[in-house]
């Protein structure tokens, strides 16, 4: 059985081709696995980390690229379901030098909405040591009481419950509404991932001091905040730190908060998920690390990198925390 479960979406995500073209420019892209569940659970087994995915995709072409390319990486897919209401869900994205990235998503509904607490098999879930999960799956039902049940189940278990908060409030009725969804899913957590942005939204502060004092219950383990090529700020029960980033020629945000948390879990998992202070400064490092990888090209998928890749880059850079 898988050791880290990541619950939520799979979608097919298509990459414009075209440097510096918007989505209303572009008029080639590529396709790929997308989705923040997905690919968290590729990035991990490409770390050598033993995972699975639990959600739904359309019994259609796109959701069976989308269990076929799972399985290929070596995710466990027995939790993957075909769901015949709905399609699978899409995005179209492009990175632009004067506009950012352009993100749009086809979700009305998707397939991986209708995940619902009839899908999850608790056995599946407490044989696990760590579940994942994000804010997509929180965004209506009945996902999100899936998601829940799911955690719930694991709570019970033991397991770590990890969120990576990946707001895109494209997918909410409005910003009050999103952090009130947003907020279900920080009363559940053990750890905490999200970015400077995310910090700002949910606790009014930019400060990664400040912001991620503001956000602290005391059920958490550790609430880490992302700060691009600043590496990255953590709180835990034991007080406040950071931990330098890596150069990275960064062009995808969502690319790298993935790799980030890839690299998070793949690295902790091998200490039991110890909160003594040089082995969480370890794992952050490492994660930084998965994170320049990830971020410096298109597409998240196909730049998750090694695991001898991201030792390569630690071993060639001094250490500064």
């Amino acid at each position: 059985m898988p050791d880290v479960l990541s619950v939520g979406e799979a979608l097919v995500e298509f990459v414009s081709t075209e440097a510096g073209a918007t989505l209303r420019e572009a008029h080639a892209f590529e396709k790929g696995i997308g989705g923040s569940a997905a690919r968290l659970a590729i990035g991990l087994a490409r770390l050598g980390v033993s995972s699975g995915f639990v959600g739904r995709v359309g019994d259609d072409p796109f959701g069976h690229f989308l269990g076929d390319g799972l399985a290929a990486e070596g995710v466990d897919v027995s939790q993957l379901g075909f769901e015949r209401r709905a399609r699978t869900g899409l995005a179209f994205s492009s990175l632009s030098a004067h506009r950012g990235r352009d993100l749009v998503f086809f979700r009305h509904p998707s397939a991986d909405m209708l995940l619902s607490p009839g899908h999850i098999n608790p056995a599946y879930i407490k044989a696990a040591r760590a579940i994942t999960y994000n804010s997509s799956g929180l965004t209506g039902e009945p996902s999100r009481s899936a998601v829940f049940k799911a955690l719930a189940i694991a709570q019970g278990a033991g397991l770590l419950r990890v969120y990576r908060v990946d707001a895109h409030l494209s997918l909410w009725e409005s910003e009050s509404e999103a952090r009130y969804g947003l907020g279900l899913g920080l009363e559940r957590a053990g750890v905490v991932v999200l970015n400077q942005d995310e910090l700002e939204f949910l606790s009014g502060v930019r400060d990664a001091a400040e912001g991620t004092q503001a956000l602290w219950r005391d059920p958490m383990r550790m609430l880490v905040a992302t700060l691009g090529g600043e590496g990255c700020a953590y709180r835990t029960a034991a007080g406040f730190g950071q931990i330098p980033g890596f150069p990275t020629q960064a062009m995808n945000a969502d690319s790298m908060g993935a790799g980030f948390l890839a690299g998070l879990l793949a690295e902790w998992v091998r200490t039991d998920f110890s909160l003594n202070q040089e082995d969480i400064a370890g794992a952050l490092r490492f994660a930084n690390a998965a994170a320049a990888l990830t971020g410096g090209r298109r597409g998240a998928v196909p730049t998750f990198p090694t695991r001898a890749a991201i030792e390569k880059l630690l071993a060639s850079t001094p250490r500064r925390d």
